[in-house]
């Protein structure tokens, strides 16, 4: 079977409008998934607890702010207990 469009984009129903990031995503997920260089625009949402209530809310957050997704260094790092070019476990 062949596919005469080679590379064309076509129309889905199942069209990626929207990524939503879970409370539990670490922010290396999060840099990665943002990274990633999209053919589209697309809007991305960080699940947290709604304060003072059990519901969820979704916030907007913005892509192009990098160093908001900047992964955290390790412990070790940040009490000054090794030096950041080695960590790397």
């Amino acid at each position: 079977m062949t596919n005469d469009k080679s590379g064309e984009e076509e129309s889905s129903p199942f069209e990626l409008k929207e990524v939503y990031f879970g409370m539990r995503c670490d922010d290396a997920v999060k840099t990665a998934v943002l990274n990633l260089k999209h053919n589209r625009e697309l809007d991305y949402y960080e699940i947290s607890p709604e304060p003072g209530d059990f519901k969820l809310c979704a916030r907007k957050i913005n892509a192009d702010d990098k160093q908001w997704y900047m992964p955290r260094p390790s412990a070790r790092v940040a009490f000054g207990l090794i030096p950041a070019a080695y960590d790397r476990a």
